[in-house]
Parts: structure tokens; C-alpha cells; sequence
């Protein structure tokens, strides 16, 4: 009876799906941290956070993630300065995404869209 236990959880550990070494995570941090030094430069170079994960091909949490882990300081977001949303409503009337205009400005997509729509017509 225990070696018809041991053999079945000897079969399990066998499988891909268990194995730690093949989960997404695992990989996905692989692929980072092998690029990691040009993720560094892009980012200081002045790529987005949420830029570079779309590149890359990961979630934005993830890539914040990974920030964190090699000591990545980010860059705070900053807020809509009033100067900038006379240039804000021409990119989106040039039709440039509310994500477009964001990165441009180093501030959240939802920002931009919540601004534009306050946006006052007199």
C-alpha cells in the first residue's frame, strides 16, 4: 500500500503542470531578469512603466513588480499641470489614445480622461 502511495505522488511531481520551474510566474521572471539591464536603461532612459510591460508582454503590476525587486526606483506620476491641457485636447483631437497622451505626460490614461472630461466649455 505505500509503494502504490509513494509511486502516485512520484507520478504527480512528474507532472509539468507542479512543477515550479514551468508555472508562468517562473518563466515570465526568466525572461525579465534576463533583460534587465536594458529594462533599467529604457525606463531611466524615460520609458513608462506600463510602456515597457505592453513591450514586454507582461502585466503592469508585473513589470512593477519587477521594478521593485532589482531596486528600480519609479518615477511618481505627476499631476496635470493646467499649462498641458490645451496640448492634451489637440493629441486627442489629432486622435491619440487616452493611453497615448498619458505616457506622453508621465501620468495614468484614467488621469487624461478624467481631465478632458472636466474639461470646461466657456
Amino acid at each position: 500500500m505505500e509503494k502504490a502511495q509513494a509511486a502516485a505522488e512520484s507520478e504527480r511531481r512528474a507532472e509539468p503542470w507542479m512543477s515550479p520551474e514551468r508555472s508562468g510566474v517562473h518563466r515570465v521572471r526568466a525572461v525579465l531578469e534576463a533583460q534587465a539591464e536594458e529594462i533599467r536603461e529604457r525606463y531611466e532612459a524615460g520609458g513608462t512603466c506600463q510602456g515597457l510591460a505592453r513591450e514586454y508582454g507582461v502585466p503592469e503590476s508585473t513589470m512593477r513588480d519587477f521594478f521593485r525587486r532589482q531596486g528600480i526606483v519609479m518615477r511618481p506620476l505627476g499631476k496635470i499641470a493646467a499649462a498641458d491641457v490645451p496640448g492634451m485636447v489637440q493629441l486627442r483631437e489629432a486622435g491619440w489614445a487616452y493611453r497615448e497622451i498619458g505616457e506622453k505626460y508621465s501620468v495614468t490614461r484614467h488621469a487624461v480622461a478624467m481631465r478632458l472630461g472636466r474639461r470646461s466649455t466657456c
